[in-house]
């Protein structure tokens, strides 16, 4: 039967003769890499339906019974006779994840930050206030709901602070999420025997069932004579894996990349990464701002208001005080004009000599804050 491909309704992924679809194909690894890090069956979907056309008409139930068909590591029963979509430790760490029934964190809604930024006078989740005229902001929610009887945080603190603090403390749980992702060799070679050993027992199970329903059979017998000399063996090799684990294989540099990697292409992933590996950012009344990794310049830092002249919001942090653009500002939005408007003329071949513009003491600052970051 190896190699043989039987006529039968195949997943989306696949063409009627079995070959691979690419572009599904891709996709669907993505799907199995988002359920690693936690994010839930419907927001998969969305990200899939996103990525391509072909995905519109499945419903979420489906996403759950294609991230547990072995047909994506090739097998269809027992036979391995599809292309793999995906590695076989990749699958069996979904399958992981499925059957010690893990709850993924709630992924964002709206915006990247949702879910990660704490109040932290009561505890509870800040959420996100959208402001016509300027930037959003972060409140405490069981203020918003209650008022004052049950939290005295009536602080507001701007999504470009929370980021700015964010991006700069998040690496540490970032690289604490990719170690329990990805695998030494070792682990590799685990995670696949014991997901085999669990398919295994599965089998034997619905065996016993029968079993217990028709009474013994020959076929039966030697069906679960098969299966425990399987598992016999499987259980052998497991013995004779040499542990590699001592130095994990994920650095705190691979973890900046990948988490500017995701900020750039996928946000939604990396919020469900950091809330898995607890990362949250604590904000207190007073303005104190207080992430749950160590080591980085904004770690503990306190929002001291808005600055209008510089049209900058003023950190304080280790001593130094820090501004952080507003992007949106008229400031930064005639710079920018400026600027296009030169490079359009420079590329017309105008050779004008543009009048230098004097840079006030505000102005030095704020290039200065470009300089460091």
């Amino acid at each position: 039967m190896n190699g043989v491909i039987p006529k039968r309704r195949t997943p989306i992924w696949l063409n009627s003769d079995g070959t691979v679809k690419p572009d599904i194909a891709e996709a669907m690894k993505g799907a199995f890499e988002d359920a690693l890090s936690g994010i839930g069956e419907r927001r998969i979907l969305k990200r899939l339906i996103q990525s391509n056309t072909a995905f519109e008409t499945i419903n979420p139930s489906t996403i759950r019974r294609w991230l547990t068909n072995r047909i994506a590591i090739g097998y269809w029963k027992d036979y391995k006779i599809y292309p793999s979509i995906v590695s076989d430790e990749l699958f069996y760490q979904v399958q992981k994840r499925f059957n010690d029934e893990y709850k993924p964190p709630t992924a964002p809604r709206t915006h990247f930050l949702s879910g990660l930024i704490k109040c932290g006078d009561c505890g509870a989740n800040m959420q996100v206030k959208i402001n016509k005229n300027s930037p959003f902001t972060m409140r405490c929610t069981t203020r918003c709901v209650y008022g004052d009887l049950r939290c005295k945080n009536s602080k507001s603190f701007p999504v470009p602070v929370l980021l700015h603090v964010c991006y700069d403390t998040a690496t540490g749980a970032v690289e604490k999420a990719m170690q329990n992702i990805e695998l030494s060799s070792s682990q590799k070679k685990l995670i696949v025997i014991d997901g085999q050993l669990r398919d295994i027992g599965e089998k034997i199970n619905n065996i016993v069932q029968s079993l217990e329903k028709y009474g013994p059979l020959p076929e039966l017998d030697r069906k679960i004579a098969s299966l425990c000399e399987q598992r016999n063996k499987l259980e052998r090799e497991k013995l004779l894996i040499t542990n590699d684990t001592v130095e994990n294989v994920s650095k705190y540099d691979a973890a900046w990349d990948y988490q500017y990697e995701l900020i750039a292409d996928h946000p939604m992933r990396l919020n469900a990464l950091l809330q898995s590996s607890g990362y949250r950012i604590d904000c207190y009344s007073g303005g104190l701002m207080l992430a749950n990794t160590s080591g980085n310049d904004f770690s503990k830092c306190v929002y001291e208001g808005y600055n209008r002249k510089i049209q900058a919001y003023k950190i304080s942090a280790q001593g130094n005080v820090h501004h952080i653009t507003n992007r949106d500002g008229s400031l930064t939005k005639e710079r920018l004009e400026r600027f296009k408007t030169m490079l359009a003329r420079q590329r017309t071949g105008d050779t004008t000599t543009f009048k230098a513009v004097e840079t006030s003491a505000a102005e030095l600052e704020i290039y200065e804050f470009y300089n460091k970051i």
